[in-house]
């Protein structure tokens, strides 16, 4: 979770950000983390006009894969 928040407020100077979209706000980089993380993936944000494709790619897929996908490895 701590990664993702951070990916998102760097990610203006992070690779795959050709629209050069600025660093997303502290209290919705967090929200969004914690919202990724625990699987529940309530967006407040218009994904295309606030997170860059590396932000997409590296921390919201990979969450929303693994946070799901731990279920299947530990059933409880």
């Amino acid at each position: 979770m701590v990664l993702l928040y951070l990916i998102q407020r760097a990610q203006l100077w992070l690779p795959f950000n050709p629209q050069k979209m600025v660093n997303v706000p502290p209290a919705l980089a967090f929200n969004t983390a914690a919202s990724f993380t625990t699987n529940t993936n309530w967006q407040n944000y218009s994904g295309e006009s606030t997170m860059s494709y590396f932000t997409q790619m590296a921390g919201l897929a990979y969450h929303n894969f693994v946070s799901a996908g731990d279920r299947i490895v530990l059933p409880w």
